[in-house]
């Protein structure tokens, strides 16, 4: 995904897209769903699709909301979607960090090639998880029972796990 953002930071035009060519780690590559060009049925199946997260990655749409995922049937995403092929290469973790390659074929012939390695994504802090939390808990949830949420997760072990329940459910 950050492979893929990273093109649409350099100002690519997503409309002069030919094609693009994932080149993603063979454990992530044989995930189930991850191979998919759509259309979705729900917003899991996006989530799990390489296709549907580099297109989305390659237009701007922010990947980390839960907005960009609800909109599984974004026209635009499942357009793009249809000119992105995946392959799954052995050897692509590196020290526990799950490697991506994208290649971007232009219609003018230019390739532009983008790898992002970040290490930071995929072991993740209290501090990062709980910012994720609030993020996807916005406007959905008070901004009370987010904390209380996050204080009943990060907190003493040794609570019941009732109490994560209720909060959960809003009780």
């Amino acid at each position: 995904m950050e492979s893929a953002a990273a093109v649409f930071e350099q100002g690519v035009d997503p409309s002069q897209i030919d094609h693009v060519l994932v080149r993603e780690p063979a454990e992530v590559h044989a995930f189930p769903g991850g191979d998919n060009t759509g259309p979705f049925e729900n917003m899991y199946e996006a989530q799990d699709s390489t296709q549907f997260l580099v297109a989305a990655g390659l237009l701007g749409r922010p990947l980390t909301s839960l907005a960009t995922m609800r909109n599984f049937n974004d026209p635009e995403v499942l357009e793009l979607a249809q000119r992105i092929s995946s392959v799954g290469e052995e050897g692509r973790y590196a020290t526990g960090t799950a490697v991506a390659t994208i290649e971007v074929t232009l219609r003018d012939g230019s390739t532009i090639v983008s790898e992002r390695d970040n290490p930071a994504a995929h072991a993740p802090s209290i501090a990062t998880m709980s910012a994720k939390v609030r993020e996807l808990a916005d406007r959905t949830w008070s901004a009370e029972r987010i904390e209380k949420v996050i204080g009943l997760i990060v907190g003493d072990p040794q609570t019941p796990i009732t109490e994560l329940s209720s909060a959960l459910q809003g009780v």
